[in-house]
């Protein structure tokens, strides 16, 4: 399945039980001898809430995964619920509602909320206290110190203002993703803004790498946008994928993301 091109393989949870999931995510991940996406997500569709487990590329689990969940919710209606609309999908950054708007086929429009935006250093792996993970200086690039802006969305996410991308941004996030000072490494997104209701970004998946969208990056790029007084609450994120809407729900603290989701195929995967 992929959503603005961020693809994940889909699998029920009751027909791989007895695998190694962090190694079956990364034979299924590969490009050339597996199937090839930016990870594999397991959806367990017995219990409810359901169970929605982000593996990524690399094999290592993700907290949460914002265009993961409109997929998940698209995989339970076409796979096991065809008459409904609305679904609680736990992962373990919580548990996150998604409506499915509209459906035809393999493909659906999809509205989830994101949660809570987080903005503690302890909550992006920067030691254990609760101060606000802004201005956090980090390495140097090009002669420059580097400040970043951090939050989480369920997981961690670096934010670093750009005015363009005419650079090594792929390189330079790895760096950054990689950095010892968070303890759980960390996403990277580069974030352009070009006007208060629309902004540009590029996104480093920690575990995956670059990727072509990230809808937690887009939402946590929304949060500090907003902190920052440079976005409004309700804004585009446009990606190399697609065009993501968000709006940030003050009244119940929550960011909502609506966007496509789509089953490319279905098939057997021979271990």
């Amino acid at each position: 399945m992929e959503g603005f091109g961020n693809c994940y393989i889909f699998a029920e949870a009751k027909y791989i039980k007895k695998l190694n999931l962090r190694k079956l995510a990364c034979a299924v991940s590969d490009k050339d001898k597996g199937i090839g996406a930016d990870g594999l997500i397991i959806v367990d569709s017995t219990v409810e809430p359901f169970v929605m487990r982000i593996f990524n590329l690399d094999g290592s689990e993700a907290e949460m995964c914002g265009n993961g969940l409109r997929m998940a919710a698209l995989f339970l209606k076409r796979a096991s619920y065809p008459n409904r609309k609305k679904f609680t999908l736990a992962t373990s950054a919580g548990e996150f509602p998604a409506k499915i708007i509209s459906s035809k086929a393999n493909k659906a429009i999809v509205n989830t909320s994101m949660g809570s935006p987080d903005f503690k250093s302890s909550e992006v792996g920067i030691g254990n206290n609760s101060s606000l993970a802004f201005d956090i200086p980090l390495m140097e690039y090009s002669g420059k110190q580097l400040t970043y802006d951090c939050v989480s969305m369920g997981n961690p996410h670096a934010v670093v203002f750009v005015k363009s991308f005419e650079f090594d941004w792929p390189k330079l996030a790895r760096g950054i993703s990689e950095d010892k000072m968070f303890s759980r490494g960390i996403n990277v997104n580069f974030l352009k803004i070009i006007n208060s209701k629309r902004f540009k970004i590029k996104t480093y998946e920690r575990g995956s790498g670059a990727t072509s969208a990230c809808g937690s990056g887009a939402a946590a790029c929304l949060a500090v946008g907003v902190m920052r007084n440079i976005l409004q609450k309700k804004a585009v994120a446009v990606m190399s994928g697609g065009n993501l809407e968000l709006a940030w729900d003050m009244s119940a603290n929550t960011i909502n993301q609506t966007g496509p989701a789509t089953i490319i195929c279905r098939g057997e995967y021979y271990n």
